[in-house]
């Protein structure tokens, strides 16, 4: 994968990523071109082939108010800020849905879904298009899930389905469950910690198992998994079947609306931006580790950028450990 920046179809000088290229090696075949407001939020993210999320919209707290995706999705977003203020009231185009919330700001109906959330504001009962229920602890950690009839339990890492261990996450991938034996499978990520190829070790040699590519606000398409499918996958986050929103922690994300449908639970520290916005807008460059704060990277790491003296970057040093400092863009300020 290769990441350009001010030497982009549409230059940028402050970090924002302007072409994303992938493929195999020698061959990255696969581009995002990506333009910017002048706050950096996302404008338009554009393969030139027929896929794309652009002519994206926003109002003046970074609530989206249209995005077209692939040209027969045009989506356009209705609010009423003196009533309901950042709240969304429905959307049109490519995906049609009205909502109503309950009095902390959590959605508890999209129109077709109604959700029932805990005092910690997490969703416990889906009903609706899909039958979810989930269990949490005290520290607000997901513990159990029963969809379709189904029972997933999960415990620091190992997920196990109808009381059987089904796969042991590991640093690399997963370590998936096979008789009495376990198999292997590696993931390859992006620098946003999307999964992105997925493959195991057959007859001595890698062997493709899934692949998933994303739209820029994390809407998968040209999906390949003839086997089991492994649903880690926009940001690491596994996506949720039957809901088709991703599991963050504090909250749950729609890709197909491109933000939540809950309330951040730190909207103090972003007073100037709508608490329902995903990754202030920038989902290119931004992640939201936790469903709670804006990171400049995957992982919670506070990186190290090292540029040239033309402004290009060289290479990023990666810092584990606390996080001591967080990287927000806030109205176009730097802020620690």
């Amino acid at each position: 994968m290769q990441l350009k920046y001010n030497d982009g179809t549409f230059p940028r000088f402050n970090g924002d990523i302007t072409n994303q290229l992938w493929g195999i090696p020698g061959n990255l075949s696969n581009n995002f071109t990506y333009s910017y407001h002048a706050l950096s939020r996302l404008l338009a993210g554009d393969t030139g082939h027929g896929t794309y999320e652009k002519d994206i919209t926003y109002d003046v707290m970074g609530n989206i108010l249209t995005l077209n995706r692939n040209g027969t999705e045009m989506q356009t977003y209705s609010y009423n800020p003196a009533v309901t203020g950042n709240k969304l009231n429905s959307v049109s185009g490519g995906a049609t849905r009205t909502y109503s919330y309950d009095g902390n700001g959590n959605a508890v109906s999209d129109g077709t879904h109604l959700v029932t959330y805990n005092i910690l504001n997490l969703p416990v009962t889906v009903s609706g298009g899909s039958s979810i229920s989930y269990t949490y602890d005290a520290a607000a950690k997901k513990l159990k899930k029963v969809s379709g009839g189904v029972t997933t339990d999960y415990i620091d890492g190992i997920q196990y389905t109808a009381g059987a261990i089904d796969f042991i996450q590991t640093e690399e991938g997963i370590a998936r469950k096979n008789g009495a034996n376990y198999s292997y499978e590696y993931t390859l990520t992006d620098h946003l910690g999307n999964n992105r190829l997925r493959f195991d070790i057959y007859n001595n040699a890698a062997r493709e198992i899934q692949h998933d590519n994303y739209f820029p606000f994390g809407k998968t398409y040209n999906s390949y998994a003839p086997g089991t499918r492994n649903n880690y996958l926009y940001n690491g986050k596994e996506l949720q079947s039957g809901l088709e929103q991703y599991d963050y922690g504090a909250r749950f994300y729609d890709p197909v609306i491109g933000r939540w449908n809950v309330v951040d639970p730190l909207a103090e520290d972003y007073d100037d931006v709508s608490p329902y916005n995903y990754a202030l807008n920038n989902p290119v460059n931004n992640t939201d580790p936790d469903g709670m704060r804006v990171e400049d990277g995957p992982q919670g790491f506070y990186n190290d950028y090292n540029f040239d003296p033309d402004g290009k970057l060289v290479n990023v040093v990666i810092k584990p450990g606390p996080i001591t400092f967080i990287k927000q863009i806030k109205m176009g300020k730097e802020v620690s």
